[in-house]
């Protein structure tokens, strides 16, 4: 297992290259991995997608039997980089545009975006 920063995306494969944050140049492992899979909530019918950005600190691992193959399994917090919300069951997330979607079970669900909204279906119903 292993603690990185990501150093590139493609975001079309799902894959990232990370720099090791444990390496210097004058290790033979290099700093820079291979292209590595990011782990997913879901990858056939029920299937989510993210990405992490560049400059994002990543724990990876890596298979036993190929050791060349890395997997992103999530990205952590550092000091800089802290909790921007906190509270059991609540589920909170941040784009860099400013838009955020909360989930807390004692304070509801809470959508707050620059952007426009779209909500399609067949029946929506609004209370």
């Amino acid at each position: 297992m292993r603690v990185g920063i990501v150093s590139e995306v493609d975001p079309q494969k799902a894959l990232v290259r990370v720099t090791w944050s444990d390496l210097t140049a004058d290790d033979s492992e290099g700093l820079l991995s291979d292209w590595a899979q990011v782990a997913q909530h879901g990858s056939v019918e029920d299937c989510g997608y993210w990405m992490p950005t560049v400059g994002s600190q990543v724990l990876c691992e890596r298979l036993e039997s190929a050791e060349e193959i890395w997997f992103v399994i999530g990205t952590i917090y550092s000091d800089a980089d802290q909790p921007p919300a906190s509270g059991t069951g609540k589920w909170y997330q941040r784009f860099a545009d400013g838009t955020v979607i909360e989930y807390d079970p004692i304070g509801g669900i809470t959508i707050d975006t620059p952007l426009v909204v779209n909500i399609n279906g067949a029946n929506i119903n609004l209370n």
